[in-house]
């Protein structure tokens, strides 16, 4: 395992704040979701292709990427 090197942030994700996220999923997901739409039509996703999702939120858009990316792959960050 690697140590995180912000162990703030890590703590705030496994604690609160990434229960909070969770627990909204649905309420951010459906917040970008017209944009997303028009984000993955524009990235021109290829089978073989290796994705970088900055800012990914709850991973929906890393997903839909991963799922058109099946022979390559995806990464979501956020």
């Amino acid at each position: 395992m690697i140590d995180p090197l912000n162990i703030s942030q890590a703590q705030a994700w496994d604690g609160a704040e990434g229960s909070r996220w969770t627990e909204d999923e649905e309420r951010y997901d459906g917040s970008t979701a017209a944009h997303a739409a028009h984000l993955l039509r524009a990235a021109a996703i290829r089978p073989d292709d290796r994705v970088l999702d900055i800012g990914c939120g709850c991973g929906r858009t890393t997903r839909e990427a991963a799922a058109v990316a099946a022979r390559g792959n995806a990464l979501g960050v956020d």
